[in-house]
């Protein structure tokens, strides 16, 4: 996942150089009279990616697996992003540890789901707005579920 990142930012940082170099050693090319106004929407748009976290990213993508049932995929994009987890923010460990401790209860791993759901249950009480009503009713549903197991 890192390294999709890196590509992408790196593809950007190339058409912004390629956009904002004139041709001719620092003429204006008559062929891209635009290219000045390109910087400026190329910049724009770099600012814009820049300022939304990669993480932010990686976490609705796997909310968007979580949610077609495609589990393991669920658990190979979390294991990934375990590298980014001390840069994640409150409502990001929240969201991070409910699909954790969600998926490994979908996959009857009832002691991972025990541990990851009670840390997103931790992270959801420092962060109120973090997970929707619905996430915490079935977090709270199924803390109290597995502790009935334990």
């Amino acid at each position: 996942m890192n390294r999709k990142r890196s590509r992408l930012g790196a593809g950007l940082r190339a058409l912004f150089a390629f956009c904002s170099l004139r041709a001719g050693g620092g003429r204006r090319n008559p062929n891209y009279p635009a290219a000045p106004a390109l910087c400026c929407v190329f910049s724009f748009c770099l600012f814009a990616l820049a300022s939304c976290s990669g993480s932010q990213r990686d976490l609705r993508a796997v909310s968007a697996l979580y949610a077609d049932a495609r589990y393991e995929a669920v658990q190979a994009w979390l294991a990934q992003l375990r590298d980014d987890y001390p840069d994640l923010t409150g409502p990001e460990l929240a969201q991070f540890h409910y699909l954790s401790g969600m998926t490994a209860y979908r996959l009857s791993q009832p002691e991972e789901a025990l541990h990851e759901l009670a840390l997103a249950a931790h992270a959801a009480r420092e962060q109120p707005s973090a997970l929707g009503s619905e996430q915490l009713a079935l977090l709270y549903r199924t803390l109290e579920e597995l502790a009935e197991k334990r």
